[in-house]
């Protein structure tokens, strides 16, 4: 008896293969419409590995190499686009002031447009307790009794500790 079992690291470049290519079982033929599932999976599971590896048969430590390279990739790739959108703004903390309640209110200008009325604020995860940086925004309360944002740009991890750098040299 032939053993078709795939590892786990098989399995999960699988299960990915078959999310991106969704008309591989349209190209086989069928019988009467029939579907023979297991020929339908081999032959998936013979592509995806002729696709991803050509005619050398692939090795656990292989697919381990493959993933490592596509992550490491990715990393950089999510790295220098975090780079680049915190060098996208010039951002400086005009006033600072501490609250009783932890809070910091501060000013701050950012590619020249001053906002003032921003708060920061050090919270914890519910799940996990980590601590983590929360930068608010100038806001009003809508006729519904919601508060909705009255200025706002996008903000990163990198940008966070920007403003959290200037907060500490304006206090």
């Amino acid at each position: 008896m032939v053993n078709h079992e795939l590892t786990d690291v098989e399995k999960r470049i699988f299960l990915s293969a078959m999310r991106r290519e969704t008309q591989i079982c349209e190209s086989l033929p069928f019988h009467d419409g029939a579907v023979d599932l297991v020929s339908v999976c081999h032959s998936i599971t013979a592509k995806v590995k002729r696709e991803l590896w050509g005619n050398q048969q692939p090795t656990a430590d292989n697919i381990l190499t493959n993933l490592l390279m596509e992550d490491n990739a990715m990393a950089i790739q999510k790295k220098a686009k975090a780079e680049a959108e915190a060098t996208k703004y010039e951002i400086q903390v005009t006033r600072a002031k501490e609250l009783e309640n932890e809070t910091i209110m501060f000013d701050m200008t950012v590619n020249g447009i001053q906002i003032y009325g921003c708060s920061y604020k050090t919270l914890k995860r519910k799940d996990n307790g980590e601590e983590f940086a929360k930068i608010g925004f100038p806001s009003r309360k809508g006729s519904d009794g919601k508060y909705y944002n009255q200025v706002y740009f996008k903000i990163n991890d990198d940008l966070v500790k920007v403003i959290e750098k200037e907060i500490e040299a304006a206090l």
